[in-house]
């Protein structure tokens, strides 16, 4: 289940395992010495799972430990949140909760799937390609959210925009693309505008715009 793995060994019984991870990326061998920073590998697709991503454990003495709140007995919650936890005050800063992410988001010049994203074989736009389309790949959507996505032209006009029913459930991960074909004589040069959002509950939850020069 855990595909490419390392185990850490942090002495006094503490160890870390990570799994999922890319294949051919592990830099580290049984024996090794790490310190902090470390890169020991990239995440991955490999063992049980659906899409990529970092699957963290902790134990101590053999026995998982929540790093979010190590002294906490199991099945309590703690009011207001456990605070840092194991975490240094950096990591904790950065991983705190978003109610949904962009994971990939970019043009391609033909509609694509999530195993293209997931592969990167995605070819960049230019004047002359047969189709101008701006993809997005969220995570952690809710149901009820509704997703937008709007292009626009170098004087801002809108090119194309899109709307996806609102979801009957919550999502993993959701991928959501469009776009037009490229007029007789290419796209004006210049710099192309795509916003993503997300509704929920009426009020914007994710928004993120990029762009690509022509």
């Amino acid at each position: 289940d855990c595909g490419n793995g390392v185990v850490i060994d942090h002495g006094d019984g503490w160890e870390t395992q990570y799994c999922h991870l890319a294949r051919g990326s592990v830099t580290v061998k049984q024996g090794d010495q790490v310190a902090t920073g470390y890169p020991i590998a990239r995440i991955g697709l490999s063992g049980n799972t659906e899409y990529p991503h970092l699957h963290l454990t902790v134990r101590r003495g053999g026995v998982m430990v929540d790093p979010f709140a190590p002294d906490m007995a199991a099945g309590t919650c703690a009011v207001g949140g456990a605070g840092h936890g194991l975490w240094a005050p950096q990591a904790a800063k950065t991983m705190a909760y978003k109610p949904g992410a962009v994971l990939n988001a970019g043009f391609a010049v033909a509609p694509l799937s999530m195993e293209t994203i997931e592969a990167g074989l995605i070819s960049a736009p230019t004047l002359h390609s047969p189709m101008l389309i701006a993809y997005v790949r969220a995570i952690n959507l809710q149901g009820g959210d509704i997703q937008k996505l709007v292009i626009k032209t170098p004087d801002g006009a809108v090119l194309t925009e899109a709307a996806q029913p609102a979801l009957d459930r919550a999502k993993a991960q959701y991928m959501f693309f469009t776009g037009k074909r490229t007029p007789p004589g290419g796209w004006k040069p210049g710099s192309y505008s795509a916003t993503y959002s997300v509704e929920r509950a009426g009020k914007t939850a994710i928004t993120q715009t990029f762009a690509i020069t022509l």
